[in-house]
């Protein structure tokens, strides 16, 4: 089932691209010369070069279109809705080519009011497809034109005048493009980022896709004491959903044989959804070794549609400092044996002066211990039961 819905360019959306990420994904398509273009329509009306004029209305361009409803097959039709009634509802037919599908041209869904002054507007649209095709998105805007299918819609194919609207400012046209679903997501480095972790002595090596694997990057980050690994996964749902998971890990080379780190914690997760940000919250991994910290920041910077750049930031190694004396245990026990040592100083002054014996503090009381006392002195029982000594007297006293 098709759904023909209209994009809404009040938010910026428009046919003419304005800014550089709107080519991101381009490289497929191949623009081919208006004579072959001719060539391969066939059509029985002149079909005059392509010419972009400015107006007061917008920019004039004439353009070979077909109706979408000329093109998929009847029952499909039938099953199918759209926002806008179907004869308004065009493939506008594109002077270029897929790479994949040599000889055809390229159709980009529009649609086209009609106009009682003549002035008929072309506005951006695109497909929704029920359910999700096994190949490419669920969501084109273009469509493949084989030969086959030209011949079969060759005569209603129309040649139109139509009006586009003055493009808004890049600016906006960029802000606006995070409104769109992704039809994938891709993974890159800057090359700032390349050169503060070679500043750092580290060589990072990003990885994309493979077969097996469409949807995981690898990001290797490696000195000559350790490397670490970082394999990031996504998932898509619907284009409009985007979770990414990343797993860390790291590997010492430690008498030339591989150590294995502990990551803490092992894996983050990030999760956006249609508007999407700018960029994803910054996440941190740390590792300890050798009485040292390694923190590892990650995050991510939208670059353009389906495109992330990688934050990445090694932070400087910083030295864990052990303390036992600085845990709360530890202080608990340090209160506890001060605690004692005074209750046990105050017991003793309150049996030297009921047995009159002592008026003053004994001297190694106030070291707050016996084993404190230096070596050879007395007991502080014995010093306790010494005879009491008067201010300028004393058994040896000395006047």
């Amino acid at each position: 089932m098709l759904n023909c819905r209209r994009l809404d360019e009040s938010k910026g959306r428009f046919l003419f691209d304005c800014g550089l990420d709107d080519f991101t994904g381009s490289g497929t398509i191949k623009a081919i010369p208006h004579d072959d273009v001719l060539g391969r329509l066939k059509l029985s009306v002149k079909l005059p070069a392509q010419k972009y004029t400015f107006t007061p209305h917008g920019i004039r361009t004439t353009l070979p279109v077909v109706p979408v409803s000329s093109c998929p097959p009847p029952y499909i039709l039938e099953r199918s809705s759209s926002d806008a009634p179907w004869s308004q509802w065009y493939l506008m037919i594109l002077g270029c080519e897929h790479v994949d599908h040599p000889g055809g041209l390229l159709g980009r869904v529009c649609y086209i009011p009609p106009s009682a002054a003549g002035v008929e507007y072309l506005h951006c649209g695109y497909m929704y497809i029920i359910p999700k095709p096994n190949r490419g998105t669920r969501f084109p805007r273009l469509f493949p034109l084989p030969p086959a299918t030209i011949e079969r819609c060759r005569n209603v194919i129309q040649i139109k005048t139509v009006y586009v609207s003055h493009p808004e400012r890049a600016a906006a046209r960029s802000k606006n493009a995070r409104d769109e679903p992704h039809e994938t997501i891709n993974l890159m480095l800057r090359k700032a980022t390349r050169d503060a972790l070679r500043a750092q002595g580290y060589k990072a090596e990003l990885r994309g896709p493979d077969e097996g694997h469409p949807t995981t990057h690898w990001l290797t980050l490696s000195n000559d004491d350790c490397t670490i690994s970082i394999e990031y996964r996504h998932m898509l749902e619907e284009g409009w959903l985007l979770r990414i998971g990343a797993d860390v890990k790291m590997s010492r080379r430690a008498l030339d044989t591989g150590e294995d780190v502990e990551a803490d914690p092992s894996s983050v997760r990030w999760k956006d959804s249609n508007p999407w940000y700018s960029s994803l919250s910054t996440k941190e991994v740390s590792f300890t070794l050798a009485g040292k910290k390694l923190a590892l920041k990650l995050g991510f910077d939208w670059a353009a549609l389906s495109h992330y750049f990688l934050r990445v930031e090694v932070v400087e190694v910083v030295e864990v400092v052990e303390m036992e004396e600085a845990t709360p245990a530890v202080m608990l026990e340090w209160e506890a044996d001060k605690d004692h040592r005074y209750f046990r100083n105050q017991r003793r002054r309150r049996r030297a002066r009921r047995r009159g014996r002592a008026t003053e503090t004994p001297v190694a009381a106030d070291l707050g211990a016996d084993d404190n006392a230096h070596p050879g002195a007395p007991d502080s029982d014995d010093i306790a039961s010494q005879p009491q000594t008067r201010s300028g007297e004393g058994t040896d006293g000395v006047d």
